[in-house]
């Protein structure tokens, strides 16, 4: 097992030559979900309030044996990275609105090389940071070349959207001296190299099946939201070398696109729809009841996501007394409309 993870402790601008050159965010890995005002607020905060080698926990890649060629999978850590090029990006920005690209052209050059990778399999240019997703992908590269982004559609997209604006936002209002150009640009420098000498732990695995075991021990204890990230990690698990895993992973993908717009209610539903079926869990004990049922049996999990799929946009309805949402519920039901609004609305009053 040991051959088959090398885990180093590294500087941010030191993953590169010492983990990974580039890397893709698989469809799986739970969406970008950091509030600004909260979890990037802390991150800035820390690094601000820290000396230089802060250390900001691990990440993990996995080598891709399908897709982008030469790209590592990021199994666990892509809400920091992620926020990384945010704040690479403004960094850079900042430079450019101030017109300080002279001054600075050498911390403009590094930026370019953290962000940008020379492929020489391709002979171009590519960007390091990648989605699988094509729709986040390119709504990613946008903000990195200052394109318009007023068509955000997804809470991804929003999310990537407003905490690039309040790091920027941010940054400008800690970094700028507007008396003192010198001082703007000393400042800009010592916060750049901050971002540089972040220490991390970088793991980098072989294969799939060890990352995914690494991953569920990183995140057994964390809160009850990455129960969804270990519960979509046990199925792509399950399903490793299986027809069935595209199709899985595109109807995950479906089911969160149902709760797009509240993500946090995605885990209340599939806490649901296992008490429907006469079985109490609480949010804590939900993955392991999943493990315990359809671990070895490819059938079972295949059955058990046209469930979630179907049982999902009910209780999106439910939720929102959408009576137009409930075609999947049958006609004898569907036809009192009227009977099941009135419902509805009195159910509202009972929060579960």
């Amino acid at each position: 097992m040991d051959k088959k993870i090398i885990a180093k402790t590294v500087s941010f601008s030191s993953i590169q030559k010492e983990i990974s050159e580039k890397y893709i965010i698989p469809t799986l890995q739970r969406p970008y979900v950091w509030e600004a005002k909260k979890h990037v607020k802390k991150f800035l905060d820390d690094i601000f309030e820290n000396k230089e080698d802060y250390f900001i926990g691990s990440l993990v890649f996995v080598s891709s044996n399908e897709g982008t060629v030469g790209r590592e999978e990021i199994i666990d850590g892509q809400q920091r990275i992620t926020t990384i090029f945010l704040m690479l990006f403004a960094v850079r920005d900042l430079i450019r609105k101030f017109s300080y690209e002279k001054k600075l052209e050498n911390v403009l050059r590094e930026i370019n090389s953290f962000i940008r990778y020379n492929d020489s399999f391709d002979d171009k240019e590519v960007i390091r940071l990648k989605f699988s997703d094509k729709n986040t992908d390119d709504f990613f590269n946008k903000i990195l070349k200052n394109k318009s982004t007023d068509d955000s559609i997804t809470e991804t997209q929003k999310k990537l959207k407003i905490n690039y604006i309040y790091i920027f936002d941010e940054l400008e209002k800690a970094l700028i001296n507007k008396k003192s150009v010198n001082a703007s640009l000393i400042a800009i420098q010592e916060y750049f190299d901050k971002i540089k000498t972040l220490q991390l732990i970088g793991i980098r695995c072989e294969d799939h099946s060890i990352a995914y075991e690494l991953f569920e021990s990183i995140n057994a204890t964390a809160m009850s939201l990455a129960n969804i990230d270990l519960i979509k990690n046990f199925i792509l698990k399950q399903l490793k070398g299986s027809a069935l895993i595209g199709e899985m992973e595109e109807k995950w993908k479906k089911l969160e696109d149902i709760f797009s717009d509240r993500r946090a209610l995605l885990k209340s539903f599939i806490r649901h729809q296992w008490i429907s079926g006469g079985v109490y869990v609480n949010h804590s004990g939900l993955y392991s009841v999943v493990e315990k049922k359809y671990k070895d049996d490819i059938q079972k999990i295949s059955t058990y996501m046209n469930e979630l799929l179907d049982d999902a946009i009910i209780y999106r309805a439910l939720k929102s007394h959408n009576i137009d949402d409930l075609e999947k519920i049958n006609k004898g039901v569907r036809n009192d409309s009227r009977q099941i609004k009135e419902v509805l609305e009195f159910l509202d009053f009972f929060k579960c």
